[in-house]
């Protein structure tokens, strides 16, 4: 790993990485605010009670709105934070190497001594550290909520790091997936399509899904369904199985981008 690459990728993507976290602590301390007031009133509850529960699950708005953890679930995390990280991850995967390698010839790396494996793997360890501030980020930004806004009850601090943590390893896979996409396109513009296209159709899968139990197969084909708090939160066998399936997954695709990337062609 280049350490020279690694600053030079954190000075280009902190702007994006610090209004990243920005608007996912604002989102999350705004809903803190509203919790009060939405928990409390029973026009809200009963207006999401009258929509289908197969439909609150696609929406991700299903779960206890009275407390805290739930209501954060129900009304971000299950939905807003997802569609924010599909975001996130997409464009700082172009950022991070879709672009830098349409921009590099191959005398860089020629007539440099830095090895492309090096170059990759620095890159790749930057998504990482990023993954994880981010985490970070929503994690310290659900306790202070609480604690300002809804102080008298205990801390869910199981629920809030499952949660937390089954979104990094998910999108820390998804990541990588984009990495290796990278490697098997010729141009940026063409891995960004495919990138995107494959993220969004898998997100519509765990849609779907629970709209029928007819389609309830279809959870096999998309990762998302590994996203489930409620379920990690009680077994925690599953959930380390998870975390360590995606973390052994995403190791494995990153090794694949580095050793494709050292024979890729670039322009001269």
């Amino acid at each position: 790993m280049n350490r020279t690459v690694l600053r030079y990728s954190f000075l280009t993507n902190a702007p994006l990485l610090a209004g990243a976290a920005v608007v996912i602590g604002s989102m999350v301390l705004s809903l803190a605010w509203l919790f009060p007031l939405l928990s409390a009133d029973a026009t809200y509850t009963e207006m999401l009670e009258t929509i289908p529960e197969q439909l609150r699950q696609a929406l991700g708005v299903s779960g206890d709105q009275t407390e805290y953890f739930g209501f954060l679930t129900a009304n971000y995390y299950n939905s807003l934070h997802l569609y924010f990280m599909m975001a996130l991850v997409l464009l700082l995967g172009h950022r991070l190497v879709s672009k830098p390698i349409d921009d590099t010839s191959l005398n860089y790396f020629l007539n440099g001594s830095l090895p492309r494996a090096s170059y990759l793997i620095a890159r790749l360890v930057f998504f990482l550290l990023a993954s994880v501030g981010i985490a970070v980020v929503s994690l310290v930004s659900m306790v202070v909520g609480q604690l300002v806004f809804d102080w008298g009850s205990p801390v869910e601090w199981r629920g809030m790091v499952v949660l937390n943590v089954n979104l990094l390893v998910l999108f820390l896979f998804l990541g990588s997936v984009v990495f290796l996409i990278r490697m098997l396109t010729k141009t940026g513009v063409e891995a960004l399509a495919g990138s995107t296209g494959l993220v969004i159709f898998q997100y519509f899968l765990s849609m779907v899904e629970p709209l029928s139990p007819h389609l309830s197969w279809l959870r096999y084909l998309t990762v998302f369904s590994l996203f489930d708090v409620d379920r990690h939160v009680g077994n925690t066998g599953v959930f380390l199985a998870v975390v360590v399936g995606l973390t052994a997954a995403s190791v494995v695709v990153s090794a694949i981008s580095v050793h494709l990337f050292r024979r890729k062609d670039l322009f001269l």
